[in-house]
């Protein structure tokens, strides 16, 4: 996961957060934490209340992302509690919470602190569940990993997208919305649109390709 979390740092340096799914824990923790540690921006994962390490504290449990010190989005991380998609030790270590329990108390959490900022899943979950999510109408928009398909589909006012697998594509989401004058508060989502593209279609960045193949040489 080293080269990984380098090329991530070399690709990309705006405003970022990335989720935590089942394959992090297939290695220790250590090593886990130092990958997070090695990393320019926060991980997140809301949905696992205890890992029996001193550094857990960089395992956001929701972040707010702000524009010009306006909070205009808040995000959650939910990852799958299907113990079959994990190695049966890291039971002994960590402890998941069902991800739409923790779903509907985080943004009753949220609201509480920022009444009616729009609230957007980062997810590990399966189609079915991210389907299962968007129907409880707490997010505008589901961005889900896990399954290996590229997929969008709205429904309840929430968009869900699924974006392939191995970085062969990447998908721009993008939400349009009204602010207030009085609070400049987010008064309404107006539109989600989303894009996709095919990285074949773009030619490789020259030195983030020279150190991919140093490191698989």
């Amino acid at each position: 996961g080293e080269a990984m979390v380098e090329s991530l740092n070399r690709v990309w340096n705006g405003p970022a957060v990335f989720l935590v799914g089942n394959h992090e824990f297939d290695i220790s923790s250590k090593e886990f934490i130092k990958r997070m540690n090695e990393s320019n921006n926060p991980w997140i994962l809301s949905n696992v209340n205890h890992l029996q390490t001193p550094d857990n504290k960089c395992l956001e449990e929701y972040i707010i992302i702000e524009v010009n010190d306006i909070p205009i989005l808040a995000v959650i991380g939910l990852m799958t509690n299907d113990k079959k998609e994990f190695d049966p030790n890291i039971f002994q270590r960590v402890e998941i919470q069902d991800p739409f329990i923790t779903a509907e108390r985080l943004t009753k959490k949220i609201h509480d602190s920022f009444p009616g900022l729009p609230v957007i899943a980062q997810t590990h979950l399966s189609w079915e569940d991210d389907e299962q999510l968007a129907s409880t109408g707490l997010f505008v928009a589901i961005l889900g990993g896990h399954d290996h398909h590229l997929e969008t589909k709205r429904t309840n006012n929430s968009t869900i997208v699924k974006c392939y697998e191995d970085a062969r594509y990447y998908c721009k989401v993008e939400v349009w919305y009204n602010l207030t004058q009085e609070t400049t508060q987010i008064s309404e989502i107006t539109d989600i649109t989303v894009t996709s593209y095919e990285n074949e279609d773009y030619s490789p960045d020259p030195s983030l390709f020279a150190f991919i193949q140093q490191v698989y040489k």
